[in-house]
């Protein structure tokens, strides 16, 4: 799981400033693409019952949200080299045109669609970026990313 992965997102560099961290929706895309390929093999964690309606369920895309994401694809990706998902995805700053605040428990297509809507509705191209904290934070040093200002 963790090979593919790495094989499929190497990691390109790190982008020092965390708001220059944006993900543009071609790019995430290609990382839900993913998931759609692969999280039939995966399954969610039957130690979240307490709080998860598809706890001990096999994953799909249909079902598949932002604690997944996170689970499966982001924080594996990513350990290695302790970076941000979009270091896997570019090494230059991708400075963001929007910022994002949504629900964790979202689907992951869905948010997709919204995004693709977004882009409809403003006339945007799929390059335009947007800051998601899930694929902009290090998730590995979440103290180090805020700042006073």
């Amino acid at each position: 799981h963790i090979d593919a992965l790495q094989r499929a997102f190497p990691f390109q560099g790190y982008i020092e400033q965390t708001e220059q961290r944006g993900i543009t929706y071609a790019q995430l895309r290609r990382v839900i693409e993913y998931v759609g390929l692969n999280s039939h093999r995966w399954k969610e964690n039957p130690a979240n019952r307490t709080f998860s309606r598809t706890a001990g369920m096999m994953l799909s895309l249909s079902i598949f949200n932002l604690y997944h994401m996170s689970d499966w694809v982001l924080k594996p990706a990513t350990r290695a080299d302790s970076c941000a998902f979009v270091e896997l995805l570019s090494s230059h700053p991708q400075t963001p045109a929007w910022f994002i605040s949504h629900w964790w428990g979202e689907l992951v297509l869905d948010f997709l669609l919204c995004l693709q809507a977004h882009l409809r509705l403003r006339a945007l191209d799929d390059s335009t970026a947007y800051w998601v904290c899930a694929y902009a934070n290090r998730q590995w040093n979440l103290g180090g990313e805020l700042s006073s200002d």
